[in-house]
């Protein structure tokens, strides 16, 4: 059973990985305690190291099945749970939780398909769910407004189940 120990699957980057899905789940200990620009920096924090952990693994060619499951769990963390807790504690419409829904379910749907999709590095299909990050950004410059916040949600949530390819540099 030594092909199962888990040393045998983790990579440097894998670490790297974790602590983003530790400090997404510190964004999110801060949002429950109504500390939401300290939650929203951190949850910044946590989509920079998810960059880096990324692009490590592409230069060292250390991209492996195990790496890719696990930064599918990180990204829901990060760009799904995080953000929908963010906009349910600080948007006062009862109404916005179907479009806090309708994001997650964009977003998990959208990071599925990413799994079974294999496209070329730096091409997307479907707009990748760290653009969901906009919308905290919206609360750190003040934006509150719940139909601003739906209208993103809206255009966020099609353009991620869209099959459209998007390339970023």
């Amino acid at each position: 059973m030594a092909e199962y120990n888990i040393l045998n699957y983790l990579k440097t980057e894998d670490f790297l990985t974790i602590s983003a899905a530790l400090t997404s789940l510190t964004s999110i200990f801060y949002f429950t305690n109504s500390a939401f620009a300290c939650g929203t920096i951190t949850l910044f924090i946590a989509a920079a190291i998810d960059f880096l952990d990324g692009m490590l693994a592409r230069r060292r060619g250390n991209t492996t099945e195990f790496g890719r499951n696990l930064d599918f769990l990180q990204d829901t963390i990060t760009y799904c749970v995080a953000v929908a807790v963010l906009l349910q504690l600080t948007i006062d419409a009862w109404w916005m939780i179907y479009f806090i829904i309708l994001l997650v379910s964009a977003s998990l749907v959208r990071l599925a398909r990413q799994q079974l999709v294999k496209s070329e590095e730096k091409q997307y299909v479907g707009l990748p769910v760290t653009f969901n990050l906009l919308l905290p950004l919206m609360y750190l410059f003040g934006v509150a407004n719940p139909l601003a916040h739906a209208g993103l949600i809206t255009i966020l949530s099609i353009l991620m189940l869209s099959h459209k390819k998007f390339r970023f540099i």
